[in-house]
């Protein structure tokens, strides 16, 4: 009776691998960051789905693929994921990030069935922004701030 439950846990610890994928600290982005790409007409897709190997050493951290906003082609790009060495002075990576907003254009009159009666509105469309995943640390002053130098990664 109690070697049912052992060979249990022993054949999902073996099917497990037993080898533990390791991140960089997480964290926000700080107020004050540039977004990429204001006033976006799109959300980026869904994020794709990726294979994940053996780190190449144990200061490599796995960093999820993005998706970065092409500009000149107005198009969403994927960039793989990797294995990364934090730059120097990491204190965290923030996951990328999507916000929806409502860009007002005016106001109009419109009748509300609901209500009855005739109200003001805003009128607009819909935006989004996002900021990509990057690594920020503290400056001399104690605000946290990008780091502009790239992370070391392989596999991109």
């Amino acid at each position: 009776m109690t070697r049912a439950p052992w060979f249990v846990v022993s054949v999902l610890a073996l099917g497990c691998g037993g080898r533990a994928l390791r991140v960089p600290a997480l964290g926000p982005h700080p107020d004050g960051v540039r977004w990429d790409g204001e006033h976006l007409d799109t959300p980026p897709p869904s994020v794709q789905a990726e294979q994940i190997g053996d780190a190449p050493s144990p200061a490599h951290v796995w960093v999820d693929g993005q998706w970065t906003f092409v500009p000149l082609t107005k198009r969403w790009t994927w960039e793989q994921g990797a294995f990364c060495v934090p730059p120097p002075g990491a204190l965290y990576y923030a996951r990328p990030m999507l916000e929806r907003y409502r860009l007002v254009l005016g106001r109009t009159t419109r009748w509300n069935e609901a209500l009855q009666r005739y109200e003001e509105v805003d009128t607009g469309d819909d935006r989004f922004r996002y900021r990509k995943g990057r690594f920020y640390a503290r400056a001399a002053d104690g605000a946290v701030v990008p780091i502009t130098t790239k992370a070391v990664c392989t596999a991109r």
